[in-house]
């Protein structure tokens, strides 16, 4: 996007928002690129068609088409403000551009493009750097230029950046565009001869406040529901397992209560198993560990014989040692 003085001291992003842009801009463009050109159409990102334009003249340099070399420009020196009006739409729409978009491309003697090293602590505030140093840089002042830039590499061990400049002087372009425009053209950008054909992030000398509407209104309607169409499916995406589970639970729930209850009924009954065993148990220790009255009687009844033995016995032994 094109820089002007006082739009740069207004515009001072961070490094991650930098970095951010970068990768959102590479990001989109390679899904551009696998895009049918049938769907490109649809969300705005088709090429628009680059010209490029003198005094006389209006040629139509991309995208490429089978139409003859006397096809593809206008010669407009001598028409008037309607012819020029419909030999634009013209070719325009034999180029498959149907609502008046145009990028011009610079010649190499009306802008000037070159690589600038600066330290890598400029890069949060660069185009407030390169405000500052444009007379430095450049012939121009800064308020006497429409300037763009893009980072080409960072080196970290040294500290530098290389920064690629464009800049072309005011009253070129804003005669250029009012031509274009006065002819019915919608100017999406000013594009450089160096810099035209870069598959990236190209440099625009136009700033984003004097360009023409990119998407019709049926487009952007198309932009806004398809946004609304995948955050419907991200929230389906994000919502639905746990619905799926919350009915899982659901279904399973009669399952775990009847399932609770025979373990509860189960329980109980191994309970009462428990308790009748111990009472038997007990029972039968009672009776193992009482000694039966039948046996005691016996046992009583045989010791006076044994007694009386003893006696006997012992006599016999007293009788013996007195002899």
């Amino acid at each position: 996007m094109a820089t002007t003085p006082e739009f740069a001291a207004a515009r001072t992003p961070s490094a991650w928002r930098q970095k951010l842009a970068g990768f959102w801009r590479w990001w989109t463009h390679e899904i551009a690129q696998l895009l049918p050109e049938r769907f490109s159409g649809l969300t705005g990102s088709a090429r628009v068609p680059l010209v490029s334009m003198s005094n006389d003249e209006l040629t139509l340099l991309e995208p490429h088409t089978n139409m003859g070399s006397g096809d593809a420009y206008i010669a407009w020196g001598g028409l008037d403000s309607e012819r020029r009006r419909a030999a634009l739409r013209k070719l325009l729409e034999r180029a498959g551009e149907t609502r008046g978009r145009v990028r011009l491309r610079l010649g190499r003697d009306e802008a000037l493009v070159r690589r600038v090293s600066l330290p890598a602590a400029t890069e949060e505030n660069l185009a407030q750097v390169l405000t500052f140093e444009m007379d430095r840089l450049t012939p121009f002042r800064a308020d006497e230029v429409y300037f763009d830039y893009r980072v080409l590499s960072r080196n970290a061990v040294a500290g530098q950046i290389v920064v690629t400049l464009a800049v072309a002087r005011r009253e070129l372009v804003d005669d250029r565009v009012e031509r274009l425009r006065s002819a019915g053209a919608s100017v999406q950008g000013i594009a450089v001869a160096d810099d035209a054909g870069n598959s990236g992030h190209f440099l625009d000398l136009l700033p984003s406040e004097q360009r023409g509407e990119r998407e019709s209104a049926r487009e952007r309607l198309l932009q806004r529901s398809l946004i609304g169409a995948v955050v419907v499916l991200l929230l389906a995406a994000l919502l639905l397992p746990i619905w799926k589970k919350r009915a899982t639970a659901i279904a399973l729930d009669p399952i775990v209560s009847k399932a609770r209850q025979q373990a509860e009924a189960t329980d109980a009954i191994a309970r009462e198993l428990e308790k009748q065993a111990g009472d038997y148990n007990f029972l039968l220790a009672k009776k193992h560990g009482t000694h039966p009255t039948l046996a005691v009687i016996e046992e009583l009844s045989r010791l006076p014989v044994e007694l009386g033995a003893h006696v006997r016995a012992l006599e016999f032994i007293a009788g013996s040692v007195r002899a």
